[in-house]
């Protein structure tokens, strides 16, 4: 017999005769579907059963509504799926759907087809995505293994309509399935569903379902005879009682929002009320602060008055005569006689502090650290600007010359003024911070020597630190000299210069050192180690 005719028989005979029998053979031929369904859900075979009993329950209470279906897969299929989701909240708890479904994957049977285990836990979530045709084409077809003839004839259409609408169904199931983050082709999805209905339910469960579904519908009876005679009666009185059953919920409705309005207005205005009482009290806080504002102003005022009395009595104390400390290594000078004498404020090439300049100007430990640092880290950066603007040149005859027998090595040096002007800035800024103003001038004029502290041109000489423009420096051998006080023979030349002196080996710049090494070593070992070779003398007045 067709699929159809069967279940639309079936569920009148039950409906109209309460036909046992009948409801039976309903469970027999979807206990399958409901228990596979359920199964995948919950994971639990005992809790699978518990669902399949309330599922056909559902059924004896609700089949005279189910009368006109042309089958009850669809709608078992979903009823399934929405109790098994209850009994998830109720059994489960706060366990997440991903953890049922890894731990539903290892009870599902395998049945050695392509299909992933995980895949079959999202089946029904795939399937209650899909419309309700499409839902019932993919349910009859491979749940419950129907041709497409019979699907055809369940939706109204033909074999060739049918085939088309499964074939999109199973098209959207894959759709679902790529949205979840599985990469799943049509063909796997019908592994899926293959896979989904081979787990048939336990033989003694179609009997409990059907004891649970009769004992339920004995109980609606009434109900369900009193809803199919008025599905039965004709359509006039029908009209009239749908009327009835419109008008009076609408009319107690109506009452009940005439009640929910008054109490909304009351409601409004007890809101207005406690808004003008929080109005009033908030000018009131508003009142307070001011007032406390200008108590505190007043307070403030009163304490500075007293601090400038205190301040006029000290200036009216007299003052203890200044008397100078014989025992003390200082003498107190001018400061104009400071500038006079020019201190140097930097010891050496290396950029130390002299002491003369730190006892004269009284630096304090921290004043006297925080300088340092100052002047170390703007040398730093000049010599960084040399090493990327330095470069080794064949020497002039003149240079060839100046550097004699063992030779001479010239360097190349570009214009970095204006990576001196942005050190310059910086360093200037740091002593201004730590020192005050005449201090400040007093070892500027102590730096001129060394470091350009403008752009004006002060002349150059051969104890500078910092030389601006382009220029050529030329670098010699010295013999004769004691190897604890290494040195060469060092000269410079500009535009408008030319000068030469001596530099420890200890005061060449980074820049030159890697080309300056071997001279630097020899240096050191003296002019008499092994090895070393023969060097050329200072000439006198050099």
């Amino acid at each position: 017999m067709d699929t159809v005719v069967v279940d639309q028989e079936l569920v009148d005979s039950y409906v109209r005769n309460g036909s046992e029998e009948a409801f039976r053979a309903l469970v027999t031929r979807h206990v399958n579907l409901v228990y596979a369904a359920a199964l995948r859900q919950v994971g639990d075979s005992n809790l699978a059963e518990e669902i399949v009993q309330n599922v056909f329950v559902a059924l004896a209470r609700k089949a005279p509504r189910l009368v006109g279906h042309a089958t009850l897969a669809g709608w078992l299929h979903r009823t399934a799926i929405l109790e098994a989701k209850a009994v998830i909240r109720a059994e489960l708890r706060r366990r997440r759907r991903e953890e049922a479904a890894v731990r539903l994957a290892s009870v599902v049977p395998q049945a050695g087809d392509p299909a992933d285990p995980d895949l079959v836990p999202l089946l029904d979530e795939a399937l209650l995505h899909l419309r309700e045709n499409d839902r019932l084409a993919v349910v009859l077809r491979y749940l419950e293994k129907r041709s497409l003839r019979e699907v055809g004839a369940v939706l109204g259409v033909d074999e060739d309509a049918a085939r088309k609408r499964v074939s999109r169904a199973l098209e959207r199931l894959s759709t679902y399935f790529r949205s979840q983050g599985w990469a799943v082709p049509v063909a796997k999805s019908v592994a899926v569903l293959g896979q989904a209905s081979v787990q048939a339910a336990p033989a003694e469960l179609a009997v409990a379902a059907t004891t649970a579904g009769l004992s339920a519908g004995n109980v609606a009876g009434g109900l369900n005879l009193f809803l199919l005679n008025l599905m039965n009666l004709p359509k006039i009185p029908v009209m009239v009682g749908c009327g009835l059953l419109v008008v009076v919920p609408w009319v107690w409705q109506e009452r009940s929002l005439a009640a929910l309005e008054g109490a909304e207005q009351r409601w409004l205005t007890e809101q207005r009320t406690l808004a003008s009482q929080w109005n009033a009290v908030t000018g009131e806080s508003r009142q307070l602060r001011a007032a406390i504002d200008r108590e505190r102003r007043h307070l403030q005022e009163a304490e500075f008055r007293v601090s400038e009395m205190h301040g006029h009595l000290a200036s009216l104390a007299p003052a203890e005569p200044y008397r100078w400390d014989d025992t003390s290594p200082l003498a107190r000078v001018p400061k104009d006689l400071v500038r006079r004498m020019g201190v140097d404020a930097l010891a050496n090439l290396r950029g130390d502090l002299s002491h003369d300049m730190m006892a004269v100007l009284q630096f304090t430990p921290g004043e006297a650290t925080a300088i340092q640092e100052a002047v170390h880290q703007f040398l730093a950066g000049y010599h960084q600007a040399l090493a990327t603007s330095t470069r080794p040149v064949d020497p002039s005859a003149e240079e060839t010359a100046w550097g004699g027998a063992t030779g001479v090595r010239v360097f190349e040096v570009d214009d970095v003024g204006d990576a001196i002007r942005v050190l310059r800035g910086r360093l200037m800024d740091e002593l201004k911070f730590v020192l005050d103003e005449e201090r400040y001038e007093l070892l500027l004029h102590g730096l001129e020597n060394r470091i350009p502290v403008d752009d004006e041109d002060r002349g150059v000489n051969s104890g500078m630190l910092v030389l601006p423009g382009k220029h050529r420096v030329r670098v010699a051998p010295v013999d004769g000299w004691d190897p604890e006080h290494p040195i060469l023979r060092w000269g410079h030349s500009g535009l408008q210069y030319t000068m030469s002196g001596i530099r420890h080996v200890e005061d060449v710049p980074d820049s030159f050192r890697s080309h300056l090494q071997d001279w630097i070593d020899a240096a050191r070992l003296g002019p008499h180690a092994p090895g070393t070779p023969s060097v050329q003398a200072v000439p006198p007045g050099e």
